[in-house]
């Protein structure tokens, strides 16, 4: 993952509130991420970045940056103007964000604990909001670990993703699958919209564990 907020918003910048464009519209951005991925070089012209607005824990709005896949982006911009509309609380959107709770699209890395197997990030074709609170759960190992704290689902907390959420309503109904249905593991941070109509089995991959 990159890490480099001074490169992120010297590049955006030019980019308008509530747009999208492509990733080579982009000065130095598309370099810089082929240089630190160089396993998902071959995707990267199908990226467009998506500049966003956002409810905050603080109550107040602000405005994020999304990588993702050119044909996700009319309805991922759609998707946020209308978690911002109706105040779902997202902490923080960043296309390269560190920190637990950042809400990110675009990540070039394999799927957590297949190796070798390419998430559906690093397509673009993935989304995790809130991962502190909406933690990636298999047993009783939480991703983040910090996480843990959040396991009660049974509780309300602030960007909470449950099926009776907006942001689970607006992103299943356009087609997306959320991995808390899933039953090898609850991603509860993750929703994903795979090419061509494939989806994910929800019992797991291949030889997983």
């Amino acid at each position: 993952m990159l890490s480099s907020k001074v490169l992120a918003l010297a590049s955006l910048n030019e980019i308008q509130l509530n747009s999208s464009a492509p990733l080579s519209d982009v000065p130095n951005l598309k370099q810089k991420l082929m240089k630190a991925d160089k396993k998902c070089e071959p995707y990267l012209n199908e990226l467009a970045l998506v500049k966003v607005p956002y409810f905050g824990f603080d109550n107040k709005t602000h405005e994020g940056v999304l990588l993702v896949h050119q044909s996700l982006a009319s309805e991922i911009l759609e998707i946020f103007q209308l978690l911002h509309q109706n105040h779902f609380a997202i902490e923080t959107i960043h296309p390269f964000g560190n920190g637990n709770n950042v809400t990110i699209s675009y990540n070039c890395r394999e799927v957590t604990y297949q190796p070798g197997r390419l998430s559906q990030h690093s397509f673009g074709r993935a989304i995790d909001i809130n991962p502190l609170v909406n933690p990636y759960i298999k047993g009783e190992i939480f991703i983040p670990p910090e996480g843990k704290a959040y396991r009660d689902r049974e509780k309300s907390y602030q960007g909470q993703i449950t099926r009776n959420s907006l942001a689970y309503q607006l992103f299943v109904e356009r087609g997306w699958d959320w991995g808390g249905n899933w039953v090898d593991v609850a991603d509860l941070q993750h929703f994903e919209k795979r090419a061509n109509g494939e989806k994910r089995n929800p019992f797991g991959y291949p030889n997983s564990n």
